[in-house]
């Protein structure tokens, strides 16, 4: 069965919080937390090889109750979603970004396109940003 067991075969996470995050977490309760910007790289390999990809997430989050919220990753081409969960570190963080490294093997030669959205401890959904990977 040819698959691309990408995105979040979930390998090697290593999540951090950068850019001067702020962690006041004092703003307005129950806002959606939102993503500014979402880079992977590489963005394309070779078909049936192993490739480490390193996913950027920009984001911010005004009242800062990102601990026991999470990461989504949804894959459009195989219906698949995996998730990960920030930890009670992301308490009070309101802006930053998470960025997570894993592993995948690369099976059928295309374009992958994912999915990528943020939600709160309280269920609040970011909006949605869109990425593809291209195996050739």
């Amino acid at each position: 069965m040819k698959k691309l067991y990408l995105w979040w075969v979930i390998l090697l996470l290593v999540v951090a919080c950068s850019s001067g995050g702020s962690s006041s977490g004092g703003g307005t309760s129950g806002t959606a937390p939102t993503l500014h910007s979402v880079t992977i790289s590489p963005t394309s390999a070779t078909a049936f090889s192993w490739v480490n990809i390193t996913a950027r997430i920009t984001f911010s989050d005004p009242d800062g109750d990102l601990n026991d919220g999470r990461v989504v990753i949804y894959s459009v081409d195989d219906k698949n979603e995996d998730e990960w969960y920030f930890g009670d570190s992301w308490q009070g963080v309101t802006q930053g970004t998470a960025t997570i490294s894993y592993r995948v093997y690369t099976v059928d030669r295309k374009v992958y396109t994912y999915q990528v959205w943020m939600i709160d401890r309280q269920g609040n959904k970011s909006n949605t940003i869109t990425v593809s990977f291209q195996v050739v």
